[in-house]
């Protein structure tokens, strides 16, 4: 007989445990309608096994017979023998198939028997008490019988008709359900529990355990608890209470305290001792005092106030004097931002942004004389446009038309001429302007120039550069010496600019002044030769800073004096190089 693939049996005549099932094998999980409906299965399962082996059998034997009768007698007699002889036949087969049914299904009955003992000795000894090999390896009539009730009040219980089954299969069943409900589910089986740590900390548990130095381990605040809702509002309540409870602590620390200053002054109050809270509030004043000063009468309230007090709290001279305004300080990163870029435009440019403001200037104009707001001007009359404006009175007296236009054109030009003169600077305005330009340049950096003069003798040559460089506002000095001359001056870009300009191209060096009417008259021995006179540039450049504080002119009759005037300047390698020229 097959096995399903949900049946485990031991072993026959060992006596062993069944197989563990395999991962994902829930046999020993099903419930018990399932059981019921594979044990009915099984059974049909083997019944028509055991049908179809012995139709097998049977056809077997009746082949065989027919083939061995018509080989041995062909006559009629022997075929009427053979016939006969081949019911007979078949009647004793049919008898020894029956039997050998009847035989087999006996035999199958016990192999049945003896693996249902098996199964439960099986199962006595996987639980704490098994039974011996000895009593496990054979089962009792009874056992059997109430093993066959059970399964059979099971299948009675699952689904489908109460139709009754063959013993054979009822059997069947039963011991297919024994073997079910005997196959333990090692997976739904519990360990042992493993003592914990609080049960070691027990002496009877732990030999080793001393009570006098045991510690609290913190396994104990690791225990496993239940979850405890909070009822809804129970911190409300809480903190109301808390919250009345501090109002009313803080209530009697208040008349604590009015009792204690009311003793103090030896004055106590009747409410105050009898513990009451309820006071009648005092009524606001008529007026507040921060508006008596403005009241004539406090006591008659706010009926006459006097103007002048209000206007005197109301002036802002009264809150003046405390308004401080702070010195603004520049920050230190402002000094270093890069200053704004002069946008240089060409003729062009610059023409039409005059004509565009001059043309904006004429909108506003006419605007403000439409509205009202100033009166509109007399019309402009020329000689060109008389007979346009005075029509009719130009054609009764043109020629006074004529003398009006040319006096309104005079006194245009008289008007305009005295706007520009009121709009001309001053000599020292200009002057102040000339200073603010050269500061402006100095303050881009200072640059230094030395020139080298071969003779700087002559009236004119002394002036020329003695008045350029104060008028230039330039600082440095002229030292006079027989042999030659040197000036050094400091300032600004374009100032330093002029001065070369003016001393290596401008003056004549080679040329004498003409003579004043007042001079003497000098002889040719007195007149000094300039024809190879000259002036070189020694030196220009850009300096970190100033060297000198004003102008000055220095005679030095020798080169040492000349060096020790410089060195007190630091310049002295300008006569140094000046020599070499």
């Amino acid at each position: 007989m097959k096995r399903g693939p949900l049946e485990s049996t031991p072993d026959e005549g060992t006596g062993t445990p069944p197989k563990k099932p395999r991962t994902g094998d829930l046999s020993g999980i099903k419930s018990q309608g399932n059981i019921d409906r594979i044990a009915e299965a099984k059974a049909r399962v083997a019944a028509l096994a055991l049908k179809n082996k012995a139709k097998l059998v049977v056809g077997t034997k009746e082949n065989s017979i027919n083939s061995g009768g018509t080989a041995s007698d062909p006559g009629e007699n022997n075929g009427t023998n053979s016939s006969q002889t081949s019911r007979n036949g078949n009647h004793g087969i049919g008898q020894q198939a029956s039997k050998s049914t009847a035989s087999s299904a006996a035999e199958l009955m016990a192999k049945i028997r003896q693996r249902r003992a098996q199964l439960e000795a099986a199962t006595q000894s996987s639980g704490p008490k098994s039974a011996s090999p000895a009593q496990s390896s054979h089962s009792t009539p009874d056992n059997n019988k109430s093993g066959s009730r059970a399964s059979a009040t099971a299948l009675k219980r699952g689904p489908g008709l109460s139709t009754p089954l063959h013993p054979i299969l009822l059997e069947a069943s039963s011991v297919s359900t024994t073997v079910n409900e005997s196959k333990p589910n090692l997976y739904l089986a519990k360990e042992d529990p493993q003592p914990s740590v609080n049960d070691l900390n027990e002496p009877e548990a732990n030999p080793y355990f001393d009570s006098l130095v045991a510690t609290k381990t913190s396994f104990d605040s690791r225990r496993k608890r239940g979850l405890a809702f909070n009822p809804h509002g129970k911190y409300i309540r809480r903190a109301e209470e808390e919250r009345h409870q501090l109002q009313l602590d803080a209530l009697k620390k208040k008349i604590e305290q009015a009792k204690t200053k009311a003793s103090n002054s030896g004055l106590l109050d009747a409410d105050i001792v009898a513990g009451e809270r309820a006071f009648k509030p005092s009524p606001p004043p008529l007026v507040e005092w921060w508006d008596e000063p403005l009241v004539i009468n406090p006591d008659d309230g706010y009926s006459e106030v006097d103007e002048r007090q209000e206007e005197h709290f109301l002036s802002p001279e009264v809150i003046t004097q405390y308004i401080q305004h702070p010195i603004p300080i520049v920050a230190p990163w402002e000094k270093s931002l890069p200053k704004q870029v002069r946008l240089h435009l060409t003729k062009r440019e610059t023409k039409r942004m005059r004509k565009n403001d001059r043309a904006e200037r004429h909108k506003e104009a006419q605007d403000r004389i439409r509205l009202g707001l100033d009166p509109a001007p007399p019309p402009k009359i020329k000689p060109s446009n008389v007979m346009s404006v005075f029509a009719n009175e130009a054609i009764r007296d043109p020629t006074l038309m004529e003398l009006r236009a040319k006096t309104e054109v005079a006194q245009r030009k008289e008007k305009h001429e005295q706007d520009n003169q009121s709009r001309k600077l001053t000599s020292e305005q200009q002057y102040e302007k000339w200073i603010a330009k050269s500061e402006r340049e100095k303050s881009k950096g200072i640059y230094c120039a030395a020139f080298r003069i071969d003779k700087l003798s002559d009236g004119r040559h002394k002036f020329l550069v003695n008045y350029n460089a104060k008028h230039l506002l330039l600082n440095g000095m002229t030292i006079f010496n027989p042999k030659f001359c040197l000036v050094i001056v400091e300032g600004g870009f374009l100032n330093i600019k002029k001065f070369s300009k003016l001393l290596l191209g401008r003056i004549k060096w080679t040329e004498h002044a003409p003579p004043r009417a007042n001079d003497p008259p000098l002889s040719p021995e007195d007149i000094p030769d300039l024809s190879s006179n000259r002036c070189v540039l020694v030196w220009h450049g850009q300096i970190k800073s100033s060297r000198f504080q004003k102008w000055t002119l220095n005679d030095a009759e020798t080169e040492q004096d000349a060096k020790d005037i410089l060195s007190r300047h630091n310049c002295e390698h300008f006569w140094v190089e000046a020599r070499v020229l």
